[in-house]
């Protein structure tokens, strides 16, 4: 009994671990959504996207030896874009025009360059690809903001992926449901047979 709830509370370690990371990834992903992106869920510029400031705020600190202004120039940046985000969701929602997931990250600006490209496509290569070529230009002048977009690039990425695995077993246990019911309906007209 004992070895059960160890592994248990071993892996209840693990997931609230995973959890960290996860959340961590999608507050530098969307301090980058905001600019990628429009047309967000009613709530998903939320805790995260407020996460993320303190992140910009004080990812400087690990180079005091360079200029922390285009850190804070990229924040001030960035809570426009959340703002300007929130009330485009408002608008949308007072027009009555909102039928997206509350929690929607976006859709991304960049699918009208190649429309080819899923919005799948586009938010798992097109945009960490884009976020990684400018932090690259951008640590050649400045390394803290260089290597923030970097890290966001990682996160877009990362997030991106969960996302399509998420959606994609939610996808998957809404099939084995239908096939459950069906099977249900056709167990459950034998027995009518049978009376």
């Amino acid at each position: 009994m004992e070895e059960q709830q160890g592994s248990t509370g071993v892996m209840d370690q693990w997931r609230s671990g995973m959890s960290c990371i996860v959340f961590f990834a999608r507050s530098l992903a969307v301090s980058v959504e905001v600019f990628l992106r429009r047309g967000f869920g009613e709530r998903y510029i939320g805790l995260q996207a407020a996460v993320a400031m303190p992140i910009i705020l004080f990812f400087g600190v690990f180079f005091p030896e360079d200029d922390p202004g285009p850190m804070l120039w990229f924040l001030l940046a960035y809570l426009v874009m959340c703002v300007r985000a929130r009330i485009d969701g408002f608008r949308r929602r007072r027009r009555g025009e909102l039928r997206s997931h509350s929690f929607y990250n976006g859709w991304p600006r960049l699918a009208r360059v190649n429309p080819k490209f899923t919005e799948s496509q586009v938010k798992r290569k097109t945009e960490p690809l884009l976020v990684l070529a400018v932090g690259y230009l951008v640590w050649q002048l400045n390394r803290p903001l260089g290597m923030y977009l970097i890290l966001s690039a990682a996160a877009l990425f990362l997030v991106a992926v969960l996302t399509e695995r998420y959606e994609r077993a939610r996808a998957m246990d809404m099939n084995d449901a239908v096939i459950e019911q069906h099977r249900l309906a056709e167990r459950f007209r034998e027995l009518n047979d049978d009376w």
